[in-house]
């Protein structure tokens, strides 16, 4: 999952956090694999400049650690300010089915092959400034 600069697909629970209330599709105990979008766009340079290296391979784009979507939820409604807690709804189309799905990457090719690691600070951790950085690009 994406993440920084406006938010990516994380700008839907920004927004209705913002809203006053966090609520995401999926079920309790999910887990992301997640990447700050200057990350991947350094692992896409170094792609490009090692293509003759990697053709033919999958390289997987993500931090060194999944993130835990309760933990995500439980500091949004924090840092927000929202109404808590948080919930889970049921996934109503196949997009929400996606973005409730857990992702586990291990992403040992791109540091392998090409040098890459994650440099940005991680979602949770740092989510205030994520949410801030959202809530900026959207004029509020």
């Amino acid at each position: 999952m994406l993440y920084g600069r406006s938010g990516s697909i994380l700008s839907i629970l920004f927004k209705n956090a913002y809203e006053g209330k966090v609520a995401w599709p999926g079920t309790p105990g999910g887990r992301y694999s997640v990447v700050h979008c200057d990350d991947l766009a350094e692992l896409y340079l170094l792609a490009t400049e090692k293509a003759p290296l990697i053709s033919g391979q999958i390289i997987d784009g993500a931090n060194d650690v999944t993130e835990s979507v309760d933990d995500l939820l439980e500091k949004l409604v924090q840092v927000s300010g929202a109404k808590g807690p948080y919930e889970y709804i049921k996934p109503s189309n196949p997009f929400e089915v996606a973005i409730g799905t857990s992702t586990l990457i291990r992403p040992y090719l791109g540091r392998t092959l090409l040098g890459w690691r994650p440099l940005k600070a991680g979602l949770i951790d740092h989510l205030e400034i994520y949410y801030n950085a959202w809530k900026a690009s959207q004029g509020l």
